[in-house]
């Protein structure tokens, strides 16, 4: 689906807003010779830069949860959003891997982004059906496993605000999903598949950036009927419904997971 040009990409608030969270940070390799990694983080949203406090001595900093905001222009589609994390040192700081790109040095260790506030959703350096998933940076992505380059992995989400604080843009509800951008849609399950709408969103809806079939594209479609116990696209023994219902523990469809009770 291509994107007409709008002046105003949701009418119902007064300003856009994009949240950039932060939830855990995970060294993959060592950092640090003689102590483990002092991280921090720099998110860029558009032109403004965050950078969090620094977090000692930790190799696993878990439930960070650690969010910056930004206002943007409601009549621009795409946020450009980098993130970096970084090791503090005496001397200097060094930058971690957390991104499967190519590019100058730089480039080959930052994420770059791109957030659509009619979706959503994003794309770039982490997209749907990457090697680590989605809402997951990891720089062993660009085959690096073997290598020392201060490989680590780091969860995340981009989210905006929304009139009925349900996640679901303006220009999705009014235009493809043809739901009231007055009420809060969470928890529904219009096509009766055992799995709820916002789960089919956020692993159901992507953006293609390959020429003339550039746009979005529905995997999911969450008002259409779909088998999804007989889906298993990543081959990892969990349907769908299964996926759905180890969402919680960082389940994702398109790459293979490993619990253990």
């Amino acid at each position: 689906l291509q994107m007409p040009l709008l002046e105003d990409f949701d009418p119902l608030v007064d300003n856009i807003t994009v949240t950039v969270s932060i939830n855990e940070i995970r060294a993959l390799k060592t950092i640090d010779l003689l102590s483990e990694p002092d991280f921090y983080v720099k998110v860029r949203i558009n032109t403004e830069e965050f950078i969090s406090d620094i977090f000692e001595n930790m190799k696993y900093v878990e439930n960070l949860n650690w969010s910056v905001s930004s206002q943007v222009p409601k009549d621009d589609e795409f946020v450009n959003i980098s993130i970096e994390l970084w090791d503090k040192n005496n001397k200097f700081d060094l930058l971690c891997d957390i991104s499967a790109d190519e590019g100058n040095l730089t480039q080959v260790r930052t994420a770059d982004l791109v957030y659509s506030i009619a979706t959503g959703v994003w794309w770039g350096d982490d997209s749907l059906g990457d090697p680590s998933g989605y809402g997951r940076l990891n720089g062993c992505d660009d085959n690096s496993i073997y290598q020392q380059d201060r490989d680590c992995e780091m969860w995340f989400d981009i989210s905006q605000n929304d009139f009925e604080e349900d996640g679901f843009p303006y220009w999705l509800e009014t235009n493809m999903y043809n739901t009231s951008p007055l009420v809060s849609n969470l928890g529904e399950d219009a096509d009766q598949d055992g799995i709820p709408i916002e789960w089919e969103h956020i692993f159901g809806l992507t953006y293609f950036e390959w020429g003339h079939d550039e746009g979005y594209y529905m995997v999911f479609d969450p008002f259409l009927w779909e088998n999804h116990t007989d889906m298993d696209d990543d081959d990892d023994g969990l349907n769908n419904i299964e996926e759905y219902k180890t969402w919680q523990w960082g389940s994702d469809p398109f790459r293979q997971d490993i619990f253990i009770e």
